[in-house]
């Protein structure tokens, strides 16, 4: 995942870079080592929602908003703030930034774990 900050890959839904669209979807099956970029709302296909345990791999996801992220890590003890990955929209570029977990729930996100990790 970093590997795409460090080379600042540009936000795009019809481009590729090691053969994954460079939309957040994209970047998530890159993440996950699919075998083709999916987009948000196939995603579900193969991951499936968690409630607790969130872990470095994670994905946050929201269907209805259309928009997915990598978790990374906790930045506090609460398991609230978190270092996120992600590829947001147009005119930027793969992203490691804190965000809130709560936030993005009551903005309609789920936590859900790729199904081949265990």
């Amino acid at each position: 995942m970093q590997h795409w900050v460090d080379a600042a890959v540009p936000y795009s839904q019809s481009a590729y870079y090691e053969g994954y669209r460079t939309d957040c979807s994209g970047y998530v099956s890159m993440g996950w080592q699919l075998s083709t970029s999916y987009w948000t709302g196939s995603l579900t296909e193969v991951c499936h929602k968690i409630t607790s345990g969130i872990a470095m791999g994670d994905a946050i996801l929201c269907q209805t908003c259309g928009h997915v992220i990598m978790f990374d890590k906790w930045t506090d003890s609460n398991h609230d703030y978190f270092m996120a990955y992600q590829e947001q929209q147009t005119g930027t570029t793969a992203m490691y930034y804190k965000t809130q977990l709560s936030k993005l729930y009551n903005e309609g996100y789920f936590a859900c774990r790729y199904n081949n990790i265990s």
